[in-house]
């Protein structure tokens, strides 16, 4: 049996707590996720993954508990322009649990295209060294799937963080409605690797604050940097939710939809 380490990191605690807030979420979070998930019994599901599942004594050890489950009532979603920005660096390519080989974020991302309403736009960017806008903003479900689908097998490169938003932004300044809300789902599963620093980043959301843009942030496994993830989202208001392997992103996608929706509900009462 591993021993917990005495000294656990700042990074660590951070971690932990962004997964209980995330699971928090998951068990309150409003019933439109249900229109995602098809009718349910009510009863949630409950998954336990530790890792490293063997380590040394004194060394630190990951428990991720993910809850998903709704109601089987729904409320009527609404239209919005957003941006799904993909990591298509090359640590995804890696062994998992903590990357994503199989391409299952690009199903993730194709259910959440499904579930949203007919007259939602939504554009794609991938990033590695580089950011790619791969499709403009669109409410056509088939390009945008088409678009996905030739995703596969991509994964290469490093991890350019700051330009995947510094494109998703710009292109949601130049392209979406006025009157509509605007959101960027932003999934990666590491740190920027190109040279960009923290502050500069932190612009960026400042930046997106200020255009009313909102950020939702996805981090896959314990490389991912939840800490500006949650800065970024914290920033624009918006919230960052954590996946301790690629099996776990399609919940956590619909988790990301269903805040939209409450995000919006609440500005339109304010």
């Amino acid at each position: 049996m591993a021993a917990e380490s005495q000294q656990p990191s700042d990074r660590w605690y951070l971690r932990c707590a962004l997964v209980l807030i995330t699971c928090l979420i998951g068990m309150l979070a409003p019933a439109r996720v249900a229109e995602m998930q098809g009718p349910t019994s009510g009863q949630p599901d409950v998954r336990k993954l530790i890792s490293p599942e063997v380590v040394e004594s004194g060394e630190p050890v990951d428990v991720w508990v993910i809850v998903t489950g709704s109601s089987a009532t729904t409320d009527e979603p609404f239209p919005f322009d957003g941006v799904l920005t993909i990591d298509m660096s090359g640590s995804m390519a890696a062994d998992p649990p903590h990357s994503d080989p199989n391409y299952l974020r690009l199903a993730a991302a194709k259910r959440f295209v499904e579930c949203v309403d007919p007259d939602t736009r939504l554009a794609i960017v991938t990033f590695d060294e580089d950011a790619t806008l791969e499709i403009g903003l669109t409410s056509d479900k088939d390009a945008l799937n088409a678009t996905l689908d030739g995703l596969w097998l991509q994964s290469g490169g490093g991890t350019n963080i700051y330009e995947a938003m510094q494109v998703s932004q710009n292109h949601l300044v130049q392209h979406a409605a006025p009157e509509r809300a605007k959101y960027i789902v932003l999934l990666t599963d590491g740190q920027d690797t190109t040279g960009h620093s923290d502050s500069q980043i932190q612009g960026l959301a400042e930046d997106a604050a200020r255009q009313g843009l909102t950020y939702f942030g996805v981090a896959l496994g314990d490389e991912a940097d939840l800490g500006l993830l949650w800065w970024i989202a914290h920033t624009t208001g918006g919230q960052a939710y954590a996946s301790p392997d690629a099996d776990g992103l399609e919940p956590v996608m619909h988790l990301g939809l269903s805040m939209i929706y409450s995000v919006h509900d609440a500005k339109s009462l304010s």
